[in-house]
């Protein structure tokens, strides 16, 4: 039986590709953190959530950027 990652590994991870994606700017790297489905709150009960997935979070993230999918 091989041990399943915790929950708390799997936010560690999480965390790590997320500065990583700050650091870089390279919009790979930030619509690698989310799905195509995802909600994003900037903060706790923000009331202008970004919606719409992973392209379209790299337009908000690094305003002007394009938000069309990788080809």
């Amino acid at each position: 039986m091989t041990d399943q990652p915790s929950a708390r590994d799997h936010v560690h991870a999480w965390m790590e590709k997320y500065q990583a994606a700050w650091a870089s700017n390279e919009p790979q790297d930030i619509r690698d953190l989310f799905t195509e489905d995802a909600r994003y709150e900037t903060r706790p009960g923000d009331p202008e959530p970004w919606l719409g997935g992973s392209s379209r979070f790299v337009g908000k993230w690094i305003p002007g950027m394009s938000v069309m999918p990788p080809s």
